[in-house]
């Protein structure tokens, strides 16, 4: 494969990191829903529609997006440094992180939950604290009962898949190949959003919510949830080092991206409403389920491949912006929910609601999370841990001037 083939695509790297920050929209978004969040700890007194609107639109594309880009850099790291490297690494950079987020993370998150409604429950449906007594709920030790992946299944997941993916290349590299060869066919013909669509639609039919795929919580794999992001991340695999089968792919992103945002999404909306309030009809029910569960694997198909064709049309090179935001959001990852929610919780005591507290709630979450990242984790152990060694650009540069190839760390975000 040609050089220019493997050099790597640094708007993808600016891509999971927007994908990242979309987070904190998401989650800011949840105290100010219309339908009310059980598990969510926190009511704004101000709700609003859009609020609804801004989660759905964004559940439906952003993990997808992450496990595509996931699938495309672990394969380059997998082809760098070889099964064994590539193995170790991935447990060093998302294995470490996650053990210190549902140790350390959670447990912080466990106490704004009851700080801010002692009648939630998380997602797993645990009550936190029947009393709410914080103090007698750590001291109990019932914090160890309700420990769970909250926002950290990403990690965990993307560890199984990764397993997953060094098992078959293991025990069945001759089935592995055939099927990456297939699926690269598959990806070059103009149909694929389809072929794609319909494949992992099915797997959206068992879900709580129709066309939405659950959050998994428990430690306990869900095999169907498993399956469907495995759909996306042997998507970004299997596109690795073959820029031009991503430009074949994201051919026409605007007409992907319209047709994501203004037909299918709201096609996908309409039906989950219905879902909500389905009426005694079966037939017709089961039906629209079907059609929510398509119009649902479109949009997230259609809006993934649009936002990669649509950061390739950028002249993105190796910068120095784009590296830092690259670095920076796998801190903010793992420590804006708890942020968000503190500040959330810090509103309601004020006279500030609506939409000034969510600009507020934003903005200054994203603010700190930065200015934590720069001051305690950049040049600490914790950023070499999440990051790599840092490796200033000329000096990249300098090393390989010879083969014409601009490299940098594998950078590791949970996408990497």
């Amino acid at each position: 494969m040609s050089t220019r083939a493997r050099e790597r695509i640094y708007g993808l790297d600016l891509l999971r990191a927007i994908a990242m920050f979309l987070g904190i929209l998401l989650h800011s978004a949840m105290a100010f829903t219309s339908v009310d969040i059980p598990y969510w700890p926190v009511r704004d007194p101000s709700p609003s529609v859009f609020a609804d609107l801004l989660i759905v639109s964004i559940k439906g594309f952003r993990m997808q997006l992450f496990f595509f880009l996931a699938g495309f850099f672990g394969a380059m790291v997998y082809e760098r440094r070889g099964l064994n490297l590539f193995l170790r690494n991935r447990m060093l950079r998302i294995g470490i992180p996650l053990a210190f987020s549902i140790l350390i993370i959670q447990p912080i998150l466990q106490a704004l939950w009851i700080k801010g409604r002692t009648s939630s429950l998380v997602p797993s449906g645990i009550f936190l604290s029947p009393d709410g007594a914080l103090l007698d709920h750590f001291i109990s030790g019932h914090f160890l009962n309700c420990l769970s992946l909250m926002h950290f299944w990403f990690l965990y997941y993307l560890l199984a898949l990764y397993g997953v993916v060094a098992l078959f290349h293991v025990f069945t590299p001759g089935l592995s190949e055939f099927l990456l060869v297939r699926l690269r066919g598959v990806l070059a013909r103009p149909y694929a959003v389809g072929v794609l669509a319909v494949f992992t639609a099915p797997l959206l039919w068992p879900m709580k919510y129709w066309g939405m795929i659950d959050m998994p919580n428990d430690f306990f794999i869900n095999p169907m949830i498993l399956v469907y992001y495995l759909c996306f991340f042997l998507g970004g695999w299997t596109t690795w080092g073959d820029r031009g089968l991503l430009t074949v792919l994201s051919h026409g992103f605007p007409t992907k991206m319209l047709f994501g945002l203004f037909v299918f999404l709201p096609l996908s909306i309409a039906c989950m409403l219905y879902g909500l309030h389905s009426s005694q009809n079966l037939a017709l029910a089961r039906v629209v389920h079907l059609v929510s569960c398509l119009s649902s694997a479109f949009y997230s198909w259609l809006m993934v491949i649009g936002l990669i064709g649509a950061i390739l049309a950028l002249p993105l090179g190796n910068s120095g912006v784009i590296r830092y935001l690259s670095d920076s959001a796998y801190w903010c990852y793992l420590w804006h929910l708890p942020l968000i929610l503190a500040l959330q919780e810090l509103l309601l005591l004020t006279s500030v609601a609506g939409l000034p507290s969510f600009l507020l709630v934003v903005s200054v979450s994203t603010a700190t999370l930065v200015a934590t990242y720069q001051l305690l984790v950049r040049n600490t152990l914790i950023g070499t841990i999440l990051n790599g060694k840092r490796q200033g650009i000329l000096t990249s540069k300098r090393r390989s001037k010879g083969n014409g190839i601009r490299r940098h760390r594998d950078l590791a975000l949970p996408a990497s």
